[in-house]
C-alpha cells in the first residue's frame, strides 16, 4: 500500500534529489567561503538543510555555527585575571546563530581585549574582516575555555579546527609546516629580497604585513601564507615552534640567529620592552617635550590646557628618564616657565 494522496512525505520524496561529486565540491567550496546561508544554498542548489548536513558529514566539514563552544557572553570587566581562549562576535538576538567570530588566546584576556577594542575603535585593527564588521554597540565577548599558559596555543589550535573557516575572521588556520617539496621554493623567495644590515639582521623590504615579511606558495593547488621568520627558524632548527620571538626587536628580520622559540607571556613582555625603547628614543629625540611626544606616539591628550597625555609623565617616571637625562628634563621645565 503506497502513501495516501497529498501526503507531505510523498511530496518530499518527489522533490528529493541526489547531488553528484562535482556539485558537492561546488557546494563545499561555497560553504567554506562563508558566503552562503541555508536559504541561499537551497535557492542555488535546490537541496534541503538535511542534505547539506549529510554532505558535511561525508566530507568531515565542521559546522559554521559555534554556539556549542561559546557558551554565555561575558562582560569585559569580568575578564580580569582570566587566562585562556576567547572570542569576539557580533551581538546576537534571542535564538539567532553566530555569524562570524574572531578567536584568540592570551595569558591575560582582559588586557588583550583592551588592545583589540582600542584598534577597532580607531579603525586601525590589523584584522580587516573583523574591522569591517565592527560596531561599538553590536559585539559580544566570550571565554571559550580557561587553561594554563603552557596549553594556550595547543588549545586554540584544537578549537579553531572544530570550526568552519568561513565562520571565522581569523586568517590563521592552524596549518603545520610546509611540505619538503616546497622548502626550496620558499627559501629562494625569502632570500631573493633579503638585505643584510650592519647589525646582522636579514631584512626584507617587500611583502611586509604589520612589519613582518610574508611569503606565499601553493600547496595542493591552494595558496598558503607564511611569516618569513617562522619559516627560517623551522628551516634552521627543524622545530615548527608555535611562537617565534625576535631577539633583535626587528620584526622584518628573518636571521635564524636572531630568532628563538617562546611563549605567549615572553612575547607580550617583548612587546612591552619594544614599546618602552621606542618611547625613550622619541622622548630623547624631542627633548622631552610632552606635547610633541603625545602627538608623535598618538596618545590621547587628557590635559586639555597643556595638550599632553598623562601617559607621557607616567612612562618617563617608570623608565627613570628624568634621573638619567637631567639636562633634558631641566630644559623642558625652563621652557615651560618661559612660556
Amino acid at each position: 500500500m503506497g502513501r495516501p494522496k497529498g501526503s507531505k512525505d510523498k511530496k518530499k520524496r518527489a522533490t528529493r534529489r541526489i547531488t553528484d561529486g562535482k556539485e558537492e565540491r561546488a557546494i563545499i567550496e561555497d560553504y567554506n567561503a562563508g558566503l552562503l546561508t541555508n536559504k541561499q544554498i537551497f535557492k542555488k542548489y535546490s537541496i534541503s538543510t538535511g542534505a547539506m548536513h549529510n554532505i558535511r558529514d561525508r566530507h568531515n566539514i565542521p559546522s559554521k555555527h559555534m554556539d556549542h563552544l561559546l557558551g554565555k557572553a561575558i562582560e569585559h570587566k569580568d575578564l580580569k585575571g582570566k587566562c585562556g581562549i576567547y572570542a569576539i562576535t557580533n551581538k546576537l538576538s534571542s535564538g539567532e546563530k553566530t555569524k562570524k567570530a574572531y578567536i584568540g588566546s592570551s595569558v591575560n584576556i582582559y588586557k588583550r581585549v583592551v588592545k583589540h577594542l582600542w584598534g577597532l575603535r580607531k579603525g586601525t585593527h590589523y584584522n580587516k574582516s573583523l574591522q569591517e564588521s565592527w560596531s561599538e554597540d553590536d559585539y559580544c565577548l566570550f571565554v571559550i575555555e580557561e587553561c594554563t599558559e603552557e596549553e594556550l596555543l595547543d588549545r586554540e589550535k584544537s578549537i579553531m579546527e572544530k570550526i568552519n573557516p568561513g565562520a571565522l575572521h581569523n586568517t590563521w588556520n592552524g596549518v603545520g609546516p610546509p611540505e619538503d617539496k616546497c622548502m626550496s621554493e620558499i627559501r629562494q623567495k625569502i632570500m631573493k629580497n633579503v638585505i643584510v644590515k650592519d647589525d646582522g639582521c636579514w631584512e626584507s623590504s617587500k611583502n611586509l604585513k604589520r612589519g613582518y615579511c610574508e611569503v606565499s606558495y601553493k600547496s595542493n593547488g591552494k595558496p598558503r601564507y607564511l611569516k618569513a621568520h617562522r619559516f627560517m627558524y623551522y628551516d634552521a632548527t627543524g622545530d615548527w615552534a608555535q611562537l617565534v620571538r625576535h631577539m633583535c626587536d626587528n620584526r622584518a628580520c628573518c636571521n635564524p640567529d636572531h630568532l628563538k622559540a617562546g611563549s605567549h607571556r615572553q612575547n607580550t613582555l617583548d612587546q612591552f620592552l619594544e614599546s618602552d625603547k621606542e618611547f625613550e628614543k622619541v622622548w630623547i629625540e624631542l627633548g622631552g617635550d610632552a606635547v610633541k611626544v603625545t602627538e608623535r606616539l598618538g596618545y590621547k591628550p587628557n590635559h586639555k590646557e597643556l595638550g599632553t597625555s598623562s601617559c607621557v609623565y607616567s612612562k618617563e617616571r617608570k623608565l627613570g628618564l628624568r634621573d638619567r637625562f637631567p639636562e633634558i628634563f631641566k630644559n623642558r621645565k625652563m621652557a615651560r616657565y618661559r612660556q
